[in-house]
């Protein structure tokens, strides 16, 4: 009955087009296609990329790496609703707090990071290549004054791998723990850094020494080389491409189930998740709010995100199923509560309540702040009326929006 009920929705919305071509006319219009595939690097660059990418030297107590909170197992992220930072323990792809900072956000996925057009990193875009001037905006004006090192970082993702480095709570440690984590300059902690790394083997054995010199040769080392051969990894290695919806793109009919076409056709209509979630990357590249409940560390100050207005980037949806839990905190465990909220987004954000399984990593307390204050300047920064009015979508599409995003956007 359900899919009957489906297959008739489908053919009144396409009003007597054959449906196939009524769906890929819409995609066409909202330039939802397969995104190019990025070439593999050099092998040396590509191996000296994966062993910066998960070596705990990088931090300066030797006990994180970027792979502890982007792990290629458990969808390049680390499972958590906020990040375990510097002094946490990874174990077997999970990671507990132990004596770890708590990170006031999530780790975000690592999906399709490296395409040209991924301009903005972080959840706040402070980092991030101007589209218009195409000039470098980072936290350190300093750079402006290494060309020796920015001329390494060409894309948004290269700079990004690089600020987390600096992070007391992320990978650099207390004042007082280790020698870089009292420096105050941070080009210094950069040379630091790769000074240290040139005195010691990789994971894999192999000297730094010989491995950069290998990839980049005759030339000083610094951070940009590092931060060069990390992004050359991560934007090789995470790129997802190979989706039923891919299939579907390129000409495959059988590649998307009837409820998943009819999860398609919702998405680009009545659900409109296609206003912030279009092109090849399946994101508008902007920091929105979308009246996200406030989750944090019990009376630490509220997350305002980008420039106070409680905005934060607009991820790919690609392999979103695999990249558990949901937006900028984490407060969502699953896709179906992510549909729940932007069907009723003002009353989700003053009710909701997350999941137990939410707060049981950590030994600090979390919660969803209920502050009216906080609430009112969350919902006076929606800019899009209809987040505002509700979607009111019946039980069967949201049921088949869910089995879209779920299935038809994972990779294999």
């Amino acid at each position: 009955m359900k899919i009957f009920a489906s297959f008739i929705f489908l053919i009144s919305v396409a009003h007597g087009q054959d449906l196939d071509t009524y769906l890929r006319a819409r995609l066409d219009q909202f330039l939802i296609s397969t995104p190019t595939t990025i070439a593999r690097p050099p092998q040396d660059l590509l191996v000296l990329g994966h062993e910066l990418f998960r070596d705990k030297q990088l931090s300066g107590n030797n006990n994180i790496s970027c792979h502890d909170c982007h792990h290629p197992m458990i969808g390049t992220g680390d499972k958590l609703a906020l990040a375990i930072g510097e002094g946490g323990v990874s174990r077997a792809g999970s990671r507990t707090q132990a004596s770890g900072e708590i990170i006031k956000r999530h780790s975000p996925p690592l999906w399709n990071l490296g395409h040209e057009d991924q301009m903005e990193m972080f959840w706040d875009a402070r980092v991030r290549i101007d589209r218009r001037t195409k000039e470098l905006i980072t936290p350190e004006e300093k750079l402006k004054d290494h060309p020796e090192i920015t001329k390494n970082l060409d894309t948004a993702l290269a700079a990004q791998v690089i600020f987390p480095l600096l992070s007391h709570d992320e990978m650099l440690g207390k004042p007082g723990s280790n020698p870089l984590a009292d420096l105050n300059d941070s080009i210094q902690i950069w040379d630091g850094i790769i000074t240290k790394l040139k005195l010691t083997q990789a994971p894999n054995g192999k000297s730094y020494t010989e491995m950069f010199n290998t990839v980049f040769p005759g030339e000083k080392h610094n951070i940009g080389h590092a931060a060069k051969a990390m992004e050359s990894f991560i934007a090789w290695r995470f790129q997802v491409n190979q989706t039923p919806l891919d299939r579907y793109i390129a000409g495959d009919n059988s590649a998307l189930s009837l409820k998943e076409k009819n999860g398609l056709n919702i998405f680009m209509g009545k659900a409109r998740c296609v206003v912030c979630h279009h092109g090849p990357l399946l994101t508008n590249n902007m920091v929105m709010n979308v009246g996200v409940p406030p989750l944090q560390v019990k009376g630490q100050p509220v997350d305002r995100g980008y420039r106070q207005r409680f905005a934060f980037k607009t991820p790919g949806l690609r392999n979103i199923a695999k990249s558990a839990p949901y937006m900028h905190n984490g407060v969502f465990s699953t896709i179906k509560e992510v549909v729940e909220h932007y069907d009723d987004v003002l009353a989700n954000l003053k009710n909701f309540t997350p999941a137990d399984e939410t707060f049981r990593p950590y030994s600090v307390e979390l919660e969803v702040v209920k502050d009216p204050e906080v609430l009112t300047d969350i919902e006076d920064n929606i800019i899009q009326p209809f987040l505002r009015n509700g979607l009111k979508l019946s039980t069967q599409e949201k049921d088949d929006l869910v089995l879209f995003l779920e299935k038809s956007l994972t990779s294999p």
